[in-house]
């Protein structure tokens, strides 16, 4: 990898965090590039920025989880409309970085429907999910880490984390291109920006649940060698 995370303008996270309430919760329509990198800021925040992906997930049905996944699905419906209106060139490029945060969703609805769900110890909290591991919310000795193990290795085969760190490559190449050039490094430079932000974010949520994975098979390996 070429320094791509590195590469994303997060010099303007901590001031567009800071603004950041205002966009959640609608429908995104950016008219520029400051205000889908505020969007990307805010809807990452919300939906992955937890202690444990996998554990606190929830399911479909649960509101906060609903709103969760319907805030990320409108931001990319957002970007997409941004790059086909402002740099159609890139929309290749944004198609991979929509498969993977779509991919990851759908991975993580799957983890902790069929794997986790049924063994959190409160009834009441089994569709939303629980803030952290921990044997008195979780049976952990009853989760299926090899189960788990098994659908993230779908996502290794089929070459996800690679394919997304080449586009993120090729953006920051193309930006290059873009920022020599007075008739690109405009708006065209301004959609490579917001499509290297969103990939690196994606990038991260993607590498952040096999990090979360490890975490979970070490306590549920603690917990059944432990006998508690």
């Amino acid at each position: 990898m070429k320094n791509s995370v590195k590469n994303a303008r997060f010099v303007t996270i901590m001031f567009l965090f800071a603004s950041s309430a205002s966009v959640l919760g609608k429908k995104f329509n950016f008219k520029d590039k400051n205000e889908s990198l505020q969007a990307i800021v805010s809807a990452n925040t919300s939906v992955f920025s937890r202690d444990n992906l996998l554990v606190s997930w929830g399911t479909p049905g649960n509101k906060e989880h609903d709103e969760a996944i319907n805030l990320w699905n409108d931001l990319l419906e957002g970007i997409e409309k941004y790059v086909d209106k402002n740099n159609p060139d890139l929309k290749s490029d944004f198609a991979t970085i929509k498969a993977t945060a779509r991919t990851t969703m759908n991975t993580l609805n799957h983890i902790y429907d069929h794997y986790i769900k049924d063994n959190v110890v409160d009834t009441r909290k089994r569709f939303s999910g629980v803030s952290r591991i921990d044997p008195t919310k979780l049976h952990l000795k009853n989760i299926d880490t090899f189960g788990i193990k098994n659908t993230l290795n779908v996502i290794k085969q089929r070459k996800y984390e690679e394919n997304i760190i080449n586009t993120l490559d090729n953006l920051n190449a193309k930006l290059q291109k873009y920022r020599k050039s007075k008739f690109t490094r405009g708006i065209k430079g301004d959609v490579a920006d917001v499509l290297i932000m969103l990939g690196n974010y994606v990038l991260v949520t993607l590498q952040k649940v096999t990090k979360d994975f490890g975490k979970l098979k070490e306590a549920v390996s603690e917990a059944t060698f432990s006998g508690s």
